[in-house]
């Protein structure tokens, strides 16, 4: 989930800096939440115990080398770096802290928790939530403790450029594929992409392009391709209870917007799928669209179970349901949910499903337009344990 740290080489580091944030200052960020209608997936992490592995293969111009190696990464606990709570994870050699807030990385530790390198307060790799298009910089200071070298005013900029299958060893998976907007050709390293897959909540994916250190002539490049070649989900305990269990401890407020007579709010599917949903008081089931479905890995087959539901048109129609692990709106959530796969808006793009009673009868539910607000609040009939 890191970058190679970047040298200067022989230009005076007060010159590169200044020529980097003159480039960054003409590229523009963007706001932070995504525009109305657009796919976006908040950056996460995997659970505790969650194990992967990635293959680097690397390859010299100058030497006609060619090098692989595997690494096994684990999510080993979670804590507090630099005042941050952060997660850590084993690679085997070293003890990797990411930022839990961006999911960015922030330092290597050795066997003795002293560290090797660092960023201060992280790379910035990373930016939550993702969505095609969306753009930021990352500034931060680079240590290699090891060395006893430091560099400052690390400046990059960042932009989603596609959402797009994948395909691994493991199998074809969804990913944003991220690249670093190069901001002076005369660094070290002159190209990085990686692809974050949210299903997964992993990097699964990075390129890199450097130039080779002992090449005077500055024209024989080193790339590298990283990627995952196996992966073992954390051990999870079994579900009690195959009803829907709700889940709401106070008051939550979430904003609405209201697009061809359409009331729209954000919901959270599996923790990985974050999309407007239409708001239908009146409709006994939540339902997620085909895409939807399919980015979670639960697209309808011949064998789903189906059921006869009536749609706004007034037709019944045979719909097919699956179950998904937690559905999300502010801080109401409900587990373990059935929920039907129809693309419910089909004039509307953007539109990820429509959020029923099945969700909203559990809560006391206030819908203000006014002040376009959806509320929530736990209802003392429900046990919210």
């Amino acid at each position: 989930m890191r970058g190679a740290i970047v040298h200067y080489g022989s230009w005076p580091a007060f010159v590169v800096c200044l020529l980097l944030v003159t480039a960054c200052a003409t590229f523009e960020e963007s706001p932070v939440t995504p525009p109305a209608g657009v796919f976006s997936a908040d950056v996460e992490f995997p659970p505790l115990g969650t194990r992967w592995v990635l293959k680097e293969t690397a390859s010299n111009t100058r030497t006609r080398s060619v090098r692989a190696d595997a690494s096994t990464w684990t999510v080993s606990g979670v804590g507090s770096h630099n005042g941050r709570p952060v997660y850590h994870v084993w690679d085997g050699a070293h003890m990797h802290v990411f930022d839990r807030a961006t999911g960015s990385w922030m330092a290597a530790l050795d066997k003795d928790s002293k560290p090797v390198a660092s960023a201060d307060p992280h790379e910035g790799a990373l930016s939550s939530p993702l969505w095609v298009g969306k753009r930021w910089i990352a500034r931060y200071t680079s240590h290699e403790h090891a060395h006893g070298r430091t560099f400052y005013d690390m400046t990059f900029a960042w932009e989603v450029m596609a959402y797009e299958d994948v395909d691994l060893p493991t199998g074809r998976v969804k990913a944003f594929r991220v690249e670093r907007v190069q901001t002076d050709e005369r660094l070290l390293q002159l190209k990085r992409t990686y692809w974050y897959a949210p299903a997964l909540k992993l990097i699964v994916r990075t390129t890199s392009e450097a130039r080779d250190g002992d090449d005077w002539t500055e024209q024989h490049r080193i790339r590298a391709t990283r990627e995952l070649v196996q992966y073992t989900a954390a051990a999870v305990e079994p579900v009690v209870s195959a009803a829907p269990q709700p889940a709401l401890a106070r008051l939550t407020v979430v904003a609405v917007e209201v697009r061809h007579n359409l009331t729209l709010a954000y919901v959270t599917i599996n923790g990985t799928q974050r999309v407007p949903f239409i708001v239908d008081t009146g409709a006994s089931s939540t339902t997620i669209t085909p895409a939807v479905a399919e980015r979670l890995g639960l697209g309808p087959s011949a064998g789903t179970p189906r059921r006869r539901v009536t749609v706004a048109d007034g037709r019944n129609v045979s719909v097919p349901f699956v179950r998904v692990a937690a559905v999300e709106v502010g801080a109401a959530r409900v587990e373990n949910l059935e929920v039907g796969v129809l693309d419910v808006a089909p004039g509307t793009p953007g539109i990820g499903g429509l959020l029923g009673g099945d969700f909203l009868g559990r809560f006391t539910v206030t819908l203000d337009h006014a002040r376009r607000e959806l509320r929530l609040e736990p209802r003392s009939s429900i046990d919210t344990r």
